[in-house]
């Protein structure tokens, strides 16, 4: 024991004797005297340096085990940067009495763990919960402890294949490790980690769909690491997603939310109306313009989409108009695939909606003032047909 205690004065000997013959646990000991809240080297913050002295002694006593490697390294990990915790451990090794604590703990955080884990094929949920990976909280990313267990989980997929530890597996687990904001943060991070990308983007989509309070978070993560539309686009997986005026359109009403933020951040870079119609038009070759015209009239109703949408539908309107489309054939269009005209719908269909709009559009400017009167009369007085036969006779 003598040895443990090289280089401490007699005085700091008898009291780590005291201390250590009274049992009292040295992690009560660091959170009781704020040990962490000092410098992170043991050169500066003596109190420290005594109490890795007390750890090391009480180990000795009682086994490894009853104060672990990790246990310790989270410790320290809630208080310091981990550049300054892995400098706190090298210099333990340079401590007489400490060596073999500070090289145990270099040991543990080594990764040696993984070989022989994988040779039993523990599952990456216990083996997690044995790293103690949860006792880092948001600070998660910081410790080679996790990116250790990101290549285990890697290996284990590639060996028994991704459905026997899922992307939602592993979302839960950093759900219940760190706050949302955390999560948010750390899964934008995982797109920059090798054979990470896809998990991290399934992940986010994942929380996506789940979580409401996340999308403002996700949609600040992305704005603030500067994702072109296109890129979030590809990340919620649009592309896939079935958008019209009947559908869920959760996710479209989220990206649109990110396309203005990005213009309003990056004027020099905007990515207008206009141009969000062409994304869409070239995304979805198989939606036609009278589908996004309906889509775009739902878009409307969401209050800070509004101005947004109109002008989306208003770049359709404009490309109709100039193929010399009416409010006929549009009428006929936009019912598509039915066989009826959409002046017949309520007239709170939305597709009702889009052709009330263009006709509105199109008295506007093929008519003039005096014709977009007699149009907005004839909707005032619930009259879409009178609304019609106005515009027609200009033909």
């Amino acid at each position: 024991m003598s040895k443990l205690f090289k280089g401490a004065s007699s005085t700091e000997k008898a009291a780590l004797t005291k201390l250590l013959n009274s049992n009292v646990h040295p992690k009560e000991l660091f959170g009781t005297l704020r040990l962490g809240a000092g410098a992170a080297k043991l050169d500066d913050n003596p109190e420290l340096l005594q109490w890795f002295r007390l750890a090391a002694a009480y180990r000795k006593k009682n086994g490894d085990q009853a104060l672990p490697d990790l246990e310790i390294y989270f410790m320290l990990l809630r208080q310091h940067q981990s550049k300054d915790v892995t400098s706190l451990l090298q210099s333990l090794k340079n401590t007489p009495g400490l060596k073999k604590l500070g090289t145990s703990m270099e040991n543990s955080l080594s990764g040696s763990w993984m070989k022989q884990n994988l040779k039993l094929e523990t599952d990456p949920t216990a083996l997690f919960n044995m790293l103690r990976l949860k006792e880092a909280g948001k600070k998660l990313d910081e410790t080679p402890v996790f990116h250790q267990w990101l290549k285990y989980v890697d290996s284990y997929r590639t060996m028994k294949g991704d459905h026997w530890f899922s992307d939602v597996e592993m979302l839960d687990l950093f759900r219940k490790t760190m706050p949302e904001e955390n999560v948010v943060t750390l899964l934008h991070l995982l797109r920059q980690t090798p054979r990470m990308k896809n998990h991290a983007d399934a992940m986010q989509r994942f929380l996506f769909l789940e979580s409401k309070s996340s999308h403002q978070l996700m949609l600040n993560v992305w704005l603030k690491a500067g994702e072109r539309p296109e890129k979030v686009y590809q990340i919620l997986r649009l592309k896939n997603t079935y958008m019209d005026g009947f559908a869920n359109n959760a996710m479209i009403i989220q990206w649109l939310r990110y396309t203005k933020l990005f213009r309003e951040k990056t004027p020099g870079h905007a990515f207008s109306g206009e141009q969000t119609v062409r994304f869409l038009q070239k995304e979805r070759p198989l939606q036609s313009d009278w589908e996004f015209a309906t889509l775009f009239q739902v878009l409307k109703e969401t209050p800070d989409l509004k101005r947004q949408a109109e002008n989306m539908q208003v770049y359709l309107f404009r490309s109709w108009t100039k193929r010399d489309f009416d409010p006929k054939i549009v009428a006929s269009m936009l019912a598509i695939p039915h066989p009826v005209s959409v002046v017949l719908l309520p007239k709170n269909d939305p597709r009702h909606l889009a052709w009330e709009a263009f006709t509105l559009y199109f008295a506007k400017h093929k008519g003039g003032e005096a014709m977009l009167k007699k149009v907005q009369a004839s909707f005032a007085n619930e009259n879409p047909r009178g609304a019609l036969a106005a515009t027609m006779k200009s033909k």
